[in-house]
């Protein structure tokens, strides 16, 4: 223990100032009932444990039945009503199976025949064992040197600056021992526990309160841990959507640019075969324009038809040429009527629905005028009718 010097000296000043008391053990005194009436007495006091173990003697045919028993019944059977109730019962029944298991009955006789130190090892490794009950059982019935101290004796001593409070029980039980000397154990540990009764009632409602406010703080710390916990998970989360907006971004964009690649090499593909894909359709354009450029000069065949026309107004002119004086007027009359026959240029209406080059050679056809020679061919014909 730290400091052991200064609080051996206050060890020593805090037992004397207790009273003197005398040890309290059940009626039977056999290792057994000791070790039963200890687990009663631990973290409790005298009177209850004197108590809770005749309860358990009377309900019982003997401690081997206690051994079967559940933890439930044991604490029904005792009575037990503190905060340490179900492990109280819990123990004591690891106990006593473990010394059947060992024994092969619920005995502790072969204790006698023991050393002191086997003694103590058999019974401070026994499942459920704690030190208070092993240096009870060891003091009073294997007549080894021990002080008894459960959870209440250490508080009052830390209190009283007697012990060194990162010290457990077990530590604390061992250095008390060492500190008193054989003979003056069993009075110290008699003192302890009359002190241990006296402020039991008090310790309780301190104990129930510490553990009240342990029971709020670990419930806050819990709250904080699980708020930590969100927060932590909360920030994965974001660190998590903000890495996968930035890949789908990336993504996108190397997307974007593919495509925008992949147009690049369209359209230059496209520029590139453009050339050699429309020189063919000019050509044929082309090859196609010329042979209507070449048909129309066959449109000056219309003058065939003008011909016929003529040869059908012929008789009309017959007429006239009973009169031997038209000659001359039929030369004004064929003058005049030869601009009429211009009018087949109304006609003309067909090449405009063909294309615009061929509209443009129309204005060559007016070279029909000179055709009017034809009446000089009319006026032989004429003559030689007339012959």
């Amino acid at each position: 223990m730290k400091n052991s010097t200064k609080h051996a000296t206050k060890l020593k000043a805090v037992l004397k100032k207790l009273k003197a008391a005398e040890s309290v053990l059940p009626a039977e005194k056999d290792p057994v009932t000791v070790l039963a009436f200890a687990f009663c007495a631990w973290e409790s006091t005298t009177e209850k444990a004197l108590e809770s173990c005749r309860k358990l003697r009377d309900g019982l045919v003997d401690w081997n039945h206690l051994r079967v028993c559940k933890p439930s019944e044991i604490v029904e059977m005792a009575g037990f009503n503190d905060a340490m109730k179900t492990e109280r019962a819990r123990r004591l029944k690891s106990a006593l199976h473990a010394v059947f298991l060992r024994e092969h009955e619920t005995s502790l006789d072969s204790l006698a025949d023991m050393k002191k130190r086997e003694a103590r090892d058999y019974v401070e490794t026994l499942d459920g064992m704690v030190p208070y009950v092993s240096s009870f059982v060891l003091m009073h019935s294997c007549d080894v040197q021990g002080v008894p101290i459960d959870d209440q004796m250490r508080r009052l001593l830390l209190e009283k600056g007697a012990i060194d409070e990162s010290a457990d029980i077990a530590e604390v039980n061992a250095w008390v021992s060492r500190q008193v000397s054989s003979d003056d154990s069993p009075d110290v540990a008699a003192r302890l526990q009359q002190w241990a009764d006296q402020e039991s009632v008090r310790l309780a409602k301190e104990l129930l309160a510490e553990q009240k406010q342990d029971a709020q703080n670990r419930k806050k710390q819990v709250a904080k841990l699980e708020a930590e916990k969100r927060k932590a998970i909360q920030a994965a989360e974001a660190e998590a959507r903000k890495k996968e907006a930035k890949k789908t971004a990336k993504a996108e964009a190397a997307a974007k640019a593919e495509a925008a690649a992949k147009k690049a090499a369209t359209k230059k593909a496209a520029v590139k075969k453009a050339p050699a894909k429309k020189a063919p359709a000019k050509k044929k354009a082309a090859a196609k324009k010329a042979p209507v450029k070449k048909k129309a000069p066959a449109k000056k065949k219309a003058p065939v038809k003008k011909k016929a026309a003529a040869k059908k107004k012929a008789p009309v002119k017959k007429k006239a040429a009973a009169k031997k004086k038209a000659p001359a007027k039929k030369k004004a009359a064929a003058k005049k009527k030869a601009p009429a026959k211009k009018k087949a240029p109304a006609k003309k209406k067909a090449p405009a629905k063909k294309k615009a080059p061929a509209k443009k050679k129309a204005p060559a056809r007016k070279k029909a005028p000179a055709r009017k020679k034809a009446p000089a061919k009319k006026k032989a014909a004429t003559r030689k009718k007339k012959a």
